[in-house]
């Protein structure tokens, strides 16, 4: 059975208190800045397993960007498992991310799903990957597992991808064009045969006869 995180529950008491220390000694460590958190991370796991991640702001309004960064969107590829993207949030000093696997176990041909969690010290980059085993693969549903991992920077991200206009530029556009021969004129009124009535008051029996 391979497991994306491999400490088993007698540890998520250590666990759990490790993280208390940490985020006392953090303490309300304000957000942070663009150029501190995005860029391109090889994530490694305690188990030697490794991929890289793409780290950009949530935010990606290039006109208005905010002071400070709360929420970052985070992308997972190259390494064993499946690629998956996600959310992470900061609060006190941490960030946070919650991403539904399609392989956060695997045996064989078998791939188990489950809601894997991902909490990290946002300055030493370092953290745990865990979830709540649902069962399969030889494991007992309800059993937590957890592992840690470390975030080495290794380059800013790419740059966002722009549109490209089709060989030869983009096509004009379309403009009206008249019908041959110019456009019709304006109708203009016609006096009935005969020409106008004439004015005054009507004759007493009717109208003459036209020659």
């Amino acid at each position: 059975m391979k497991i994306a995180g491999g400490i088993t529950a007698s540890v998520v008491g250590v666990i759990v208190t490790a993280v208390g220390l940490i985020v006392a000694a953090v303490g309300f460590a304000s957000p942070a800045l663009a150029d501190d958190v995005t860029g391109t991370y090889a994530m490694e796991l305690a188990s030697g397993e490794e991929a890289t991640w793409i780290v950009t702001p949530c935010h990606t309004d290039p006109e208005d960007p905010p002071p400070f960064i709360q929420c970052i969107h985070v992308a997972e590829s190259g390494g064993e498992f499946e690629p998956w993207h996600g959310e992470a949030h900061w609060g006190v000093g941490f960030w946070t991310m919650f991403v539904e696997r399609p392989d956060a176990m695997t045996c064989g041909d078998e791939k188990v799903p489950d809601r894997v969690s991902y909490s990290w010290d946002a300055v030493a980059h370092s953290g745990w990957q865990s979830f709540i085993s649902p069962g399969g693969c030889g494991s007992e549903p309800g059993e937590s597992v957890a592992e840690l991992f470390a975030l080495t920077k290794k380059a800013p991200p790419p740059p966002p991808a722009q549109y490209q206009p089709p060989p030869g530029g983009p096509p004009p556009p379309a403009q009206y064009q008249p019908p041959p021969g110019g456009p019709p004129p304006p109708a203009q009124y016609q006096p009935p045969p005969g020409g106008p009535l004439p004015a005054g008051p009507l004759p007493a029996g009717p109208l003459p006869a036209e020659a």
